[in-house]
């Protein structure tokens, strides 16, 4: 009888060590915030709302699709695309995303565009298109009142 006690919790400890990590709950942070004290972000989760433009040589989230059309670098942070990111090009590209990756700012990849500075997320775990307010919250038609006579 005592076997099989031990032969079970063998067993039911055993599985919960094959079980995969919880990854760390992302730290909700703003652009500027990233942009004005990158050190204290460094190597951590981040999520982040910002304008999402991918090129051919550089990826980077924006403050404004302003300063993605303007091109102001120092108004974004760079981004290491991944293979899902590409797949989602059509809906992420030239718009607003939420964006959660980890924010380095040593030991980026080697693609990584030199002399722009300020760090870069990599590892990115989510990349979906940021609905608008009314997206989010359409708001009902308003009804027209009658005016008293």
């Amino acid at each position: 009888m005592l076997s099989l006690v031990l032969f079970c919790l063998f067993f039911l400890t055993a599985g919960e060590s094959r079980q995969k990590p919880i990854a760390p709950k992302p730290e909700n942070v703003s652009l500027i915030q990233l942009i004005a004290s990158p050190e204290k972000f460094d190597g951590k989760m981040v999520s982040l709302v910002g304008f999402l433009g991918i090129e051919p040589e550089d990826a980077r989230v924006y403050l404004s699709r302003e300063d993605y059309q303007q091109y102001i670098p120092g108004n974004g942070v760079w981004v290491d695309v991944n293979k899902d990111m590409l797949r989602n090009v059509e809906d992420i590209d030239l718009h607003y995303v939420v964006l959660v990756g980890i924010f380095k700012l040593h030991g980026l990849p080697t693609h990584y565009p030199g002399g722009t500075g300020g760090g870069g997320i990599t590892d990115v775990r989510q990349c979906t298109a940021w609905l608008t307010a009314s997206e989010r919250r359409p708001r009902e038609p308003k009804q027209e009142q009658k005016k008293p006579r």
